[in-house]
């Protein structure tokens, strides 16, 4: 977020945020791992030229012609030559010469092709023509060609390599300050310039559009990052529903159900206990009713005894009847036992361990 807002910062809101115009250019250096790269080599290549004392094991012209023609050891990293110098050393010591030749043949180029390509692009017409045609003429010759054939015109030398290295890049720096210098001096404020007092209300317009224009840019970014922030928490909520989606789908219903099958097993299990106590009721009314029947038949045998008018017969019949009933009666204390045991049996299934 933070990448895609400083990239697209104008100064005023890089300066609003704390990140000045160096700040905003040395991060985006640091993004681009081609440039850091080209950095280190730069400063290498300034190390070598400004410190070859320092960094070089052996001097400039120092000869050893014990060592000469040497393969690369640990003593000359790149073997020596005929005369016994360290190639190693002479390539530090020559960095500086390398360097300032670059240098001074860039700045050449650099000069003449801005100078060149301002007075093309601002006076136009015929003088835009012949230079622009000179340019066309020297970008149509191999660059490498070209210098050689202007050293060996101008002679040997060092300032003479400068000059011959810098014209074959003068047509590059020309064409692209030439364009530059064609699409500004169309602005609005060029042509308010060249009015003069009558074009003052014009510039003063074209400063408000201008001044409109740095406040929509911050304003752009401003909003860039607010949507930023609002897709990233858009992002989490996003996240987080999908989880949530998740554990309701998978532990909230699995246990659902388990609850729900546990529910219908201790239904099933409440029904068949209410079955089991309706058949205890019954089996208790039974034995009151038989018990009841054991009492009356009591009564009436000593009845009988204290009359002493029933027969012998009568009497062992009702006892007959009191046996049959008592026997009635086991069958049914015996019933009511196993209905007891079941009763307890299956109420250990509601105990929670």
């Amino acid at each position: 977020m933070i990448k895609s807002t400083i990239r697209k910062k104008s100064p005023k809101t890089a300066k609003k945020y704390g990140v000045s115009q160096w700040g905003e250019a040395w991060i985006r250096l640091k993004r681009d791992k081609k440039a850091m790269m080209g950095l280190i080599i730069i400063c290498i290549l300034l190390s070598c030229a400004l410190i070859p004392g320092i960094l070089a094991p052996y001097g400039l012209d120092e000869q050893r012609p014990a060592e000469a023609l040497q393969w690369p050891n640990l003593q000359h990293l790149m073997g020596t030559d005929n005369f016994g110098r360290d190639i190693f050393s002479r390539i530090i010591y020559g960095a500086r010469t390398s360097i300032v030749v670059g240098f001074i043949a860039v700045g050449f180029a650099c000069i003449t092709g801005t100078l060149l390509g301002a007075v093309a692009g601002y006076y136009s017409g015929k003088v835009d023509n012949v230079i622009m045609r000179c340019m066309d003429v020297l970008m149509a010759i191999p660059s490498t060609l070209l210098a050689i054939s202007i050293a060996a015109a101008l002679g040997s030398g060092l300032i003479n390599l400068m000059i011959a290295a810098g014209i074959g890049t003068i047509p590059s720096y020309a064409r692209t300050v030439r364009a530059s210098v064609l699409t500004i001096k169309d602005q609005e404020y060029i042509e308010a310039a060249r009015a003069g007092d009558a074009g003052k209300g014009f510039a003063v317009v074209a400063d408000e559009i201008r001044n409109l224009a740095e406040q929509s840019a911050s304003t752009v970014g401003n909003i860039q990052e607010v949507t930023e922030r609002v897709q990233t928490a858009v992002a989490r909520l996003t996240t987080d529903a999908k989880r949530l989606l998740e554990f309701v789908g998978g532990d909230v219903t699995e246990s659902f159900d388990d609850f729900e099958k546990m529910a219908d097993n201790y239904n099933e299990d409440a029904n068949y206990v209410e079955e089991l106590v309706t058949d205890f009721s019954a089996a208790s009314e039974q034995l009151l009713a038989s018990v009841s029947g054991v009492v009356a038949n009591i009564q009436e045998v000593t009845k009988a005894a204290n009359d002493g008018a029933a027969s012998t017969g009568s009497i062992a019949e009702r006892v007959t009847n009191v046996d049959r009933q008592a026997e009635d009666m086991r069958v049914l204390m015996k019933q009511t036992q196993e209905a007891s045991l079941m009763l307890r049996k299956d109420t250990k299934k509601f105990t929670v361990a």
